[in-house]
Order: C-alpha cells, then sequence, then structure tokens
C-alpha cells in the first residue's frame, strides 16, 4: 500500500479552542474529585485541565484536584484517565468558586478496527501523520512524538487516505517553543486525493523549563511564531486591533463565469487592492471589509459572547513576513519571489461561530482554513492562554 507524499492545502480546526486566548487572573477556582463510575473508587493520578492550555493537574490519592486562578468565562474542562472514557465538561464560571464530581466510565473492550501493518507500511503512514499533524515548519523539526507506538491505524486507510487515532494521550516534545504537549487523539484523517487533512482531540501543555525558569530562546520564539498566528488573528478582533496589528480584511464572493472562463481575484498584497485575472470558469470578487461586519458582541443565556459571520469566504491578510515564512519558502510549497506578508482563507462550514470574552469558540468545528494558517499544525501552535509578554 501507498500513500502519496502530499501536504494538503486545507486544515479543519477540529480539535477544540486550538487556537484561542484564555485571560489567566487570580479569581476563582475549581476543586472537586474523580471516580470510577463503576465501583465509585476514587481515580488516582486522573488528569484534569482546562483544554488547550497550560492549566491543569492531576488527582491525589483521593482522587481529589484543585484549579486555581481561573477569570469568568467559558471553559472546557477534560478529564482523562488511561482505560477510562475521556469526559469532557463546559462551565462557565462568573465571580465564584465551584465544587465538581466526575465518574469516568471504562472504555468498553470492543475496540475500533485497526489495521496490521508491515513495518515498512507503518513507517511511511506514520511520515505522512508526522508531516500533517506536527507540520513541516522548523518548530516541527524539532518537535518529537515520544510514544509513536501508541499510533494506531485503523479500518479504512489504504493508498491515498491515512486514519488514525492514540491509544494513549501522546507525549509531544516542542524543543523550538518550550512545550511538552500531552495529546489525546481522539482522530486523525488524511486524504491525498482531496486535498484535506484534519485532527482533533484534547491538549495540555507544560512548561519545558531549566532550573524553574523559561528559558530566553523559547520566550523569543514563542513571539515569532505568535506573530500573523490564527491565535494573533482572534486576540486582535477581541482588542479591536486589526489593523493595529498588521492584518487586512477582505470579502471573497464567488460567481460563475462560464462564458470568460477567468477567475477574478483581489490581490491581497497592495495597500489598495485591486482586481485580477487568472484561469478557471468562477469570478472571486474580492471587498474589503472590517472587523465590525464579520464580529460583534451579543448575549447568549445572560453570558457575554462574540459572533463570527459571514457568508462566502473571508480572506485574512498579514502585512508583515511571520517567521515561519522563512522556512516556508524553503520548501518546493512556496518557491520563488513572493511578495511581503502572508494571506489565509477562511470558511464557515457552519454559521454563526460563536466566542466568548476570553476568545473561546462554542462551535470550533465550523471554522475552515487555506492558504498561510493551512500549515499551522500542533508544533506551531501556543496554548490558549498565552500572550506576548506574559
Amino acid at each position: 500500500m501507498k500513500v502519496q507524499k502530499q501536504i494538503p492545502l486545507i486544515f479543519l480546526f477540529l480539535f477544540s479552542c486550538i487556537l484561542l486566548a484564555l485571560r489567566v487572573s487570580a479569581q476563582n477556582s475549581i476543586t472537586g474529585k474523580v471516580l470510577n463510575e463503576q465501583n465509585e473508587q476514587p481515580l488516582v493520578g486522573a488528569s484534569v485541565y482546562i483544554n488547550n492550555s497550560t492549566i491543569g493537574t492531576t488527582t491525589n490519592e483521593a482522587g481529589e484536584f484543585k484549579i486555581s486562578s481561573l477569570s469568568n468565562g467559558y471553559y472546557e474542562i477534560v478529564v482523562s484517565y488511561v482505560g477510562f472514557e475521556i469526559l469532557v465538561y463546559r462551565i462557565t464560571i462568573q465571580s465564584r468558586n465551584m465544587s465538581l464530581l466526575f465518574k469516568l466510565e471504562p472504555k468498553p473492550t470492543e475496540m475500533r478496527k485497526v489495521v496490521v501493518l508491515s513495518r515498512d507500511t507503518r513507517a511511511k503512514w506514520l511520515k505522512v501523520m508526522r508531516e500533517n499533524f506536527l507540520g513541516i515548519t522548523e518548530a516541527a523539526r524539532k518537535t518529537k512524538i515520544m510514544n509513536e507506538d501508541d499510533i494506531l491505524f485503523e479500518e479504512g486507510s489504504g493508498k491515498n487516505q491515512v486514519k488514525a487515532f492514540s491509544a494513549a494521550p501522546l507525549e509531544v516534545v516542542n524543543k523550538e517553543l518550550g512545550y511538552r504537549i500531552y495529546f489525546e487523539l481522539v482522530g486523525f484523517y488524511y486524504n491525498a486525493e482531496e486535498g484535506r487533512t484534519y485532527f482533533y482531540g484534547y491538549s495540555r501543555f507544560e512548561e519545558l523549563n531549566e532550573k524553574g525558569k523559561t528559558p530566553n530562546r523559547y520566550i523569543r520564539n514563542r513571539e515569532r511564531y505568535y506573530k500573523g498566528s490564527t491565535l494573533h488573528f482572534f486576540h486582535s478582533l477581541i482588542d479591536n486591533r486589526v489593523k493595529e496589528e498588521g492584518f487586512m480584511l477582505l470579502n471573497v464572493q464567488s460567481m460563475a463565469n462560464a462564458a470568460s472562463g477567468k477567475n477574478v481575484l483581489i490581490d491581497s498584497s497592495s495597500r489598495s487592492p485591486s482586481i485580477k485575472v487568472s484561469g478557471g470558469r468562477s469570478i472571486g470578487v474580492g471587498m474589503a471589509t472590517t472587523r465590525d461586519n464579520i464580529f460583534r458582541k451579543d448575549s447568549v443565556d445572560g453570558n457575554e459572547v462574540y459572533v463570527l459571520d459571514w457568508k462566502e469566504t473571508l480572506r485574512v491578510s498579514y502585512g508583515k513576513d511571520p517567521f515561519v515564512k522563512r522556512h516556508l519558502t524553503k520548501t518546493i510549497l512556496m518557491q520563488g519571489s513572493l511578495p511581503v506578508g502572508v494571506y489565509s482563507n477562511v470558511d464557515m462550514l457552519e454559521r454563526p461561530v460563536y466566542m466568548d470574552s476570553n476568545g473561546t469558540l462554542y462551535n470550533p468545528l465550523a471554522l475552515q482554513m487555506r492558504g498561510y494558517w493551512a500549515y499551522e499544525k500542533l508544533a506551531n501552535m501556543l496554548p490558549m492562554n498565552y500572550r506576548p509578554g506574559d
């Protein structure tokens, strides 16, 4: 069985809240206990954490835990223990401490159908997965999955398609950004013919400190990878600093143009966007738009939320050269002379997308990224509570 080597240009954001910011201040705490649902016995060493953040802990001998320093907002709490089903609990905290009781169910003996592979075939599929799970950037080159034996390939994988999940949390060490990530890989999908890949699950970040401190190289690299990223963009929306942070927004609408057989697209690299014509059988008309046209404040069930909403494709341009672009230009993906800056196309698979005041998406499965942000994989990502200068 042969898998084509291809890096898809589409990345579905299917693991919850992978690109979002959570502002933390010493206000609230969550305490509780984790039990085995079958016998009510405490689960010692169970992981309890805020998804995709550095905020979390493990249970003690009594199955108890405490998470402190939480600001008001909407949270996705993940509770996991080897051999048990993952429990995800979504909660809104409003200036109060909370006590919770979690009961985990043992995983059923009926397993997902796994493919038995030869050594060579497994090596090929692991290579495809690394490129589409970790990425192909400099950070990916310095990132390693420590327990690849826990990656299992599912029935349905074949010549141009790979499906996988993990039997235990993947331990991913990123020596470029200085994090150890524990990723509960629920699913990974790659299809060479469709040019599409996605992975989804839950992640917990830990600092790779040296002598109790974060090395300066990690601090420097995190800020480099942050600039121009999806996390940076979401922060700019929340802070109402889209233009100041270097982003420009275009709404791209497609219309049939069978007669001319051409596409009309906006050249976002120029200061005053102009129309370009390229081959194809549809017209894409790009019109400059603003934050207020795609992003607004609203209230749902008494909670302050933001709403992301647009009809066609949103093109987000970043007017500077991100650090990551330097590495991508050395690959076969982006050769030749390139204008300053990068752009990404964002499509909504479901409308609208709700975001709370902390930057957490209520329905994170709804966004599909193409262009520059399609190359943002796990090795490039920062925890949701990261802010430059923190």
